[in-house]
């Protein structure tokens, strides 16, 4: 199985996207369909790796924004290091599933990712977010 860990600001948005009247950001238009091409090319699940799994409302706008929906979101590291959450995530679920990750990618604006992780890491820019470049380079990276 393949996954992508994704964080959502500054992956799915930038400083540019526009703040809806409650007060948060919503999601660019074109990096959404970035995303897609990512999963439609690779079939890869995705695992909501962003703060935002911490609010119903945005993990059930983020699940219709996938086709197929997430599959899951990592849990919390006691010391909240981005990588650890993942690491702990993948440990769990290659113990207990029968449908082991074989691959997978990270996609996030921030660094905290463990050492052995950043071959698998694309970091994003809070300024652009998820651009075709690196969309691309996603999609090489969990198709080889």
């Amino acid at each position: 199985m393949k996954v992508l860990f994704l964080d959502v600001d500054g992956v799915l948005n930038n400083s540019h996207t526009r703040v809806s009247p409650d007060g948060f950001f919503g999601t660019d238009p074109h990096m959404v369909l970035l995303l897609d091409r990512i999963i439609q090319a690779t079939k890869c699940q995705v695992v909501l790796s962003s703060a935002w799994r911490h609010h119903k409302p945005s993990m059930a706008y983020i699940g219709k924004m996938i086709h197929g929906g997430l599959l899951s979101k990592t849990g919390d590291a006691e010391n909240g290091h981005r990588g650890r959450e993942i690491q702990d995530w993948l440990d769990e679920w290659n113990d207990l599933a029968t449908d082991k990750v074989e691959r997978y990618a990270i996609v996030d604006d921030d660094s905290d990712m463990l050492e052995e992780q950043l071959p698998s890491f694309f970091q994003t820019k809070w300024e652009t977010g998820l651009t075709e470049e690196t969309a691309e380079r996603i999609i090489k990276h969990l198709s080889d």
